[in-house]
């Protein structure tokens, strides 16, 4: 459900505040956009001034707000005094949705049109997700390598508006190494966790009042020992706070190396707790298909790609392992340095494991591949089965789950940077 949020408000009147401020702040946007939406226009400046006046707002420390994970989620939206009773419809509150998220009227009208004996057996996330999805295989046979990613965003549901705001999320680098659906999707799964408007959450998870300064939070490993670890966390909001408390911690060594991994709170709060498992990831990528996990061996990389498409809410997870512990001679891994082994790895990857692409090299009880990342027009390289462009950035991608379970193990985490 929309409004549905895993942090709890620790105290009745902290959470009243809340309330009442969502349902002061939707339906004064209801009614001074009105004629906005009844133009099937978006209001871009006043949805972004509202955001970062709402954000300030839930930021207050009086308002005393705490993750609990263990606690099942809240459903602020049945909380909210009977509010779309009161003042909107189910047409016009999925109206308000839409422009929230910066979907075109045609999805909109999509999804009020829905049965209503369908229109609850998925959440609102999942019905936009299916829409574009439809959307994007339409547009897949119109698409071609000059049409800019902004562009594409506009062609399979999101307003002109939005399209761009998101493309600008997305370094040039990164924009076409996935299909448009996949930074769509991205970026409809960030505003339905972390956007001010649709939810009520502090900026950063742990202990928000502290600020480009390093703290110590006590987090469990879920493991036959019920291990529990201090972890090294900071929520940094500046370029200067990094580089004066950051930087410096993370040189590596002759005999230590640091390995980062770009992604949302709650994934990384996931992975301290549970460690790495295989078959969660993303299709069709470099090294993997579904079952991989990657790492960077470039603070920047990661961070590039732990922003890309989702805004200014990510972190960065770090480890730090002997350098033995990814050598590939030594861990049964492998390291393609060489193009035409590279190129043959990636095509059938990103071909989504063809049997009539298996790379040239064996891929049987490789724990982990070590290699440089895609570049250019990867998504239509593949689309168009070509060969793919090798880049600079290295990429560690591993592809065992007993390695990954060696490798995750909360010994290894060195410390998690919020932005």
């Amino acid at each position: 459900m929309l409004f549905c949020t895993s942090f709890h408000i620790m105290t009745a009147d902290a959470r009243q505040t809340i309330l009442l401020l969502k349902e002061r702040l939707i339906f004064l946007l209801y009614c001074l956009n009105k004629p906005v939406y009844e133009t099937e226009q978006e209001p871009c400046s006043m949805y972004k001034d509202l955001e970062v006046l709402f954000r300030d707002l839930l930021l207050q420390p009086k308002l005393d707000l705490v993750p609990q994970t263990d606690s099942p989620s809240v459903d602020l939206h049945k909380s909210i005094v009977k509010f779309s009773e009161s003042y909107i419809s189910f047409e016009n509150y999925v109206h308000v949705m839409c422009n929230f998220l910066g979907i075109v009227p045609k999805v909109r009208d999509r999804f009020k049109a829905l049965d209503d004996l369908f229109k609850y057996h998925f959440s609102y996330k999942v019905w936009i997700g299916k829409f574009l999805e439809n959307k994007h295989l339409k547009f897949l046979k119109t698409f071609n390598e000059h049409q800019d990613l902004a562009l594409s965003l506009s062609k399979i549901g999101y307003t002109e508006e939005r399209s761009k705001y998101i493309g600008g999320l997305v370094h040039e680098d990164l924009c076409h190494l996935h299909s448009p659906l996949f930074w769509a999707l991205r970026y409809l799964h960030y505003s339905f966790y972390y956007d001010s408007l649709l939810l009520c959450v502090p900026k950063f998870l742990f202990q928000s009042d502290k600020i480009n300064e390093w703290f110590d939070q006590y987090c469990d490993h879920d493991d036959d020992d019920n291990s529990c670890k201090m972890v090294k966390m900071i929520n940094l909001t500046t370029v200067d706070s990094e580089k004066e408390k950051v930087l410096p911690l993370l040189l590596d060594s002759d005999d230590y190396v640091h390995l980062y991994h770009g992604t949302t709170y709650e994934s990384c709060i996931d992975l301290i707790r549970n460690g790495i498992i295989l078959g969660s990831g993303s299709a069709k990528q470099d090294f993997s298909s579904w079952k991989g996990f990657y790492l960077s061996e470039d603070l920047e990389d990661a961070k590039r790609w732990g922003s890309a498409g989702r805004g200014d809410s990510y972190a960065v997870l770090v480890y730090k392992v002997r350098r033995d512990f990814v050598d590939a001679e030594k861990q049964h891994g492998l390291d393609l340095t060489e193009y035409d082994q590279w190129n043959s790895v990636v095509k059938y990857f990103r071909s989504g494991c063809e049997i009539e692409l298996y790379p040239s090299v064996p891929l049987e009880n490789v724990s982990f591949i070590r290699g440089p990342t895609a570049t250019g027009q990867a998504f239509l390289d593949s689309h168009l089965g070509r060969d793919f462009n090798m880049g600079d950035s290295i990429q560690i991608c591993i592809r065992d789950q007993t390695f990954a379970e060696k490798f995750g193990d909360i010994e290894n985490v060195f410390c998690v940077l919020f932005y």
